[in-house]
C-alpha cells in the first residue's frame, strides 16, 4: 500500500488538513444561475473559478472566524483574476501556494 491508502497516514490528513474550494461552492452556483445555464458560459465559469486548496485545520477555524467560509470579502471586485479567486485567503493572512499554475 501506498501512504495514502495507509490507515494511519489517512487519519492524519483527514485530521489535521480540509478541502475548500477557493470560491465558495454558494458563490459558484449562483454565478452559474446568472448564466442563464449556457453550457459554455458555465465551462467559461467553472475554469476561472473553480480552484481546489488544501488548507490545514487552523486556516479553515481562521476562515470561518472572519466570516469567509462561505463568502467572498466584502467589498473585493469581481474581476476574475487570480487575486479575487483566492481573495478569501489573502484577506485572512493564509499564504496560498499553487502547484499547478492558474
Amino acid at each position: 500500500k501506498n501512504g495514502l491508502q495507509n490507515g494511519k497516514a489517512k487519519h492524519v490528513l483527514i485530521k489535521n488538513f480540509r478541502h475548500d474550494h477557493a470560491v465558495p461552492r454558494k458563490v459558484l452556483l449562483s454565478k452559474i444561475g446568472e448564466s442563464g445555464k449556457n453550457a459554455a458560459e458555465v465551462l467559461s465559469i467553472l475554469n476561472i473559478y473553480l480552484h481546489s486548496v488544501v488548507v490545514t485545520k487552523d486556516e479553515d477555524t481562521l476562515l470561518k472566524e472572519k466570516g469567509l467560509n462561505a463568502t467572498m470579502p466584502p467589498g473585493l471586485i469581481d474581476d476574475a483574476s487570480e487575486r479575487y479567486v483566492f481573495g478569501r485567503y489573502q484577506n485572512a493572512g493564509i499564504e496560498v501556494v499553487s502547484g499547478v499554475g492558474f
